[in-house]
């Protein structure tokens, strides 16, 4: 799908300002270009969703919070998996800090891998280049089976075939299993071709499959009871850290067996660290850039925004933009071989 597929759509949020020739000069360079402008946030999804979810909820309360409070306007920018957006922000955005955008996480780490390119996805920016906002949230994503499966604990998953549900092949619920098949010894077999998550869960309480790999918030909104009754149970997750809500679970960078195998889980686990990245174009003036980041970080403190997040499910738990920027460096470094094993073993 390409932007042209769907219509734009617009929603203004924030707060009224003054006109333009009515704005008092407040001392503040900052303060002064933004007071009476409006911010354009584009986000790469169509509307309805998580990510558009959490990108809405951080631009309805951004705007109080930088000097010169900006209008700031929001636009869904849909197509190729947020590149027709990040492509479009980075070669053709205002340079100005009147335009910033938030994309899908695999933006982050597909111009070192370049696993959307067979389907048309172009790589039109070079992501160290950008100026990189800030993420509300991690993202991690579990191996979960049911309670009646014979895997008890991670080691079983290395010594017994799993069924595991999937969408499809380009979605994480397959890309994961086969990672994990080709680097931690599992024997997981991915049933295919469901529309869902929900789907994979109906299928496993008909007895399709015996487990999955989703993102935690999926099962934990969807399906609360079945953690709580031990219906299904963890065995591993995926991120660079263990999460707090899971301190008992492994990661997979921690049952690897070698270094390459941990490198390169440790690439593609990046993604779930920077769960909703937020960037400026290049070649915006730092002072305005400093001055977004430290407002996105208090939009991450805002008790309105932390209510519409509790509303809306959101584990608030954020990077700052110095930080999503050296996650970033850090995969730019990736020795060639360790890419290239990893796009090996997914198939690219």
């Amino acid at each position: 799908m390409t932007a042209r597929d769907m219509p734009r759509r617009t929603a203004i949020t924030g707060l009224a300002s003054a006109p333009l020739a009515a704005r008092a000069q407040t001392g503040d360079p900052v303060a002064d270009f933004y007071a009476g402008r409006t911010l354009r946030f584009q986000i790469g999804v169509a509307t309805g969703g998580a990510t558009d979810f959490v990108g809405r909820a951080v631009g309805n309360h951004l705007g109080r919070h930088i000097p010169g409070r900006p209008v700031v306007q929001i636009e869904n920018v849909p197509g190729a998996s947020s590149l027709a957006m990040t492509n479009n922000l980075y070669n053709r955005g205002a340079r100005d800090g009147l335009m910033m955008g938030m994309s899908l996480n695999g933006v982050v780490i597909e111009p070192k891998l370049r696993l959307m390119q067979g389907a048309g996805g172009a790589i039109m920016f070079d992501p160290g280049k950008f100026n990189w906002i800030g993420t509300p949230s991690h993202l991690p994503h579990v191996v979960w089976v049911r309670d009646d499966a014979p895997a008890r604990t991670f080691e079983d998953l290395r010594r017994m075939k799993i069924l595991v549900g999937a969408i499809s092949p380009a979605s994480d619920s397959s890309i994961l299993p086969r990672l994990m098949n080709a680097t931690l010894g599992t024997k997981f077999e991915i049933i295919g071709g469901y529309v869902g998550v929900n789907q994979i869960f109906i299928a496993s309480e008909r007895g399709e499959v015996q487990g999955a790999v989703v993102g935690i918030a999926n099962l934990t909104s969807s399906k609360p009871d079945w953690l709580r009754d031990r219906k299904a149970r963890i065995l591993l997750q995926f991120g660079t850290e263990r999460s707090a809500d899971l301190p008992d679970i492994p990661t997979a960078l921690e049952v690897a067996q070698d270094e390459a195998s941990r490198e390169m889980l440790r690439v593609y686990a990046t993604k779930f660290q920077v769960a909703f990245p937020i960037f400026m174009p290049p070649e915006v003036p730092r002072e305005r850039v400093e001055a977004v980041r430290a407002a996105f970080l208090a939009t991450m403190k805002d008790p309105r925004f932390l209510e519409d997040a509790r509303r809306g499910g959101i584990d608030v738990d954020p990077l700052s933009g110095e930080d999503v920027a050296k996650a970033v460096r850090a995969i730019e470094q990736t020795p060639q071989d360790i890419v290239d094993r990893l796009r090996a073993a997914l198939g690219a």
